[in-house]
């Protein structure tokens, strides 16, 4: 098993690096693309899920950012965008959450940031009136009656006072006219 002879030879030759060779055979062959070669040279498998073959007989793991979805594939893809991926397979980032095209893991979106859909590949600036906290996701506007005066904290957001109004969606309150 591994190793071939021609015809009159007085010892066996070991096949060389991925390909393999049946008992009593007397020539090694290749294995096809999406397949390895086994230790002994005796076989080729089919590639497993999260490896790669490329038809030279190895099997190799796919690097941080890029996974192998299917068994007998010789290419790993790249992680989608707005998804997070092992080796086998992409999931899509939770809410609040968001990643770049080729990378493994989802990012929480920053302060005073969106993340608004599941194939947008970075986040999006809140407006002048509304706010995130870290992580939030979506910009929430302002209520009326408040002002947002910070689009990164949701927690410097005050009442308008006594004498002043927001219609909402506001960085200030605007006093109300004599």
């Amino acid at each position: 098993v591994g190793t071939h002879s021609s015809a009159g030879a007085a010892t066996c030759t070991p096949c060389a690096a991925g390909f393999y060779s049946a008992p009593q055979s007397s020539e090694c062959s290749r294995c096809v693309e999406g397949s390895y070669v086994t230790e002994d040279h005796g076989s080729c498998l089919q590639c497993p899920e999260g490896f790669v073959c490329a038809g030279d007989g190895t099997k190799l793991s796919c690097s941080a950012g890029k996974y192998a979805p299917s068994p007998n594939t010789s290419i790993c893809e790249d992680c989608p965008i707005a998804h997070s991926c092992n080796t086998t397979d992409a999931e899509p980032c939770p809410p609040g959450t968001y990643s770049a095209l080729g990378v493994s893991h989802c990012e929480p979106c920053s302060a005073g940031y969106a993340c608004p859909s599941k194939t947008v590949d970075k986040e999006v600036l809140c407006v002048q009136g509304s706010y995130a906290d870290y992580g939030d996701g979506t910009c929430t506007s302002c209520d009326s009656g408040w002002a947002c005066p910070s689009t990164t904290n949701s927690s410097l957001q005050y009442a308008c006072p006594y004498g002043s109004y927001s219609v909402g969606g506001q960085i200030h309150c605007t006093p109300c006219p004599a």
